[in-house]
């Protein structure tokens, strides 16, 4: 498991399997939610997060299904490569996003339209992502998460920078 930071928020799609991530802040999001109005309601979060935390860095988790074949983040309606300037709503207030998403690494122009408008650091996992409670031979299963942690990574990470360039690729497990 991973360390998150405080302050966070998390973002889990309604149909990802639970455990849900938990953060300081955490929201469900049902897929009636467009992207400009979820990253609307992030800024607001993380707005208010940088006024109770001053100094402190703000991260954004992304936990929804991804696609293989097209780049997307199947989150709320769905977040595509073109809803990526919606991004740029949060980019006063956030510093990282992690993406727990299937395959979103593997989209490097995607990801880095994400991390340019946000101007934040974005980290991706390429392949299928388990969590230690899906169906994952390699991993124990968990009932759930503590509030402040995320899963490992599966496979390569990818980390691009604020100006959306891909700055780093690792291994980060099986």
């Amino acid at each position: 498991m991973i360390k998150i930071d405080q302050p966070a928020m998390a973002l889990n799609s309604h149909d990802v399997p639970q455990p849900w991530y938990k953060m300081e802040n955490t929201r469900i999001v049902t897929p009636d939610v467009g992207a400009r109005d979820l990253l609307n309601n992030v800024a607001s979060v993380l707005a208010d997060f940088r006024s109770r935390f001053p100094g402190r860095r703000r991260t954004l988790v992304i936990n929804c299904h991804g696609a293989m074949d097209q780049p997307l983040l199947d989150i709320g309606k769905g977040i595509r490569k073109a809803d990526a300037v919606h991004f740029g709503l949060i980019a006063p207030y956030v510093d990282e996003i992690l993406i727990a998403a299937c395959f979103a690494g593997s989209h490097l122009d995607f990801m880095g339209a994400i991390a340019k408008n946000a101007k934040a650091t974005v980290k991706a996992g390429v392949q299928k992502q388990y969590t230690n409670y899906s169906d994952s031979k390699d991993k124990p299963c968990l009932a759930y998460f503590p509030p402040g942690f995320i899963d490992d990574w599966d496979g390569p990470l990818m980390t691009f920078n604020g100006f959306g360039s891909l700055a780093n690729i690792e291994n980060a497990g099986p």
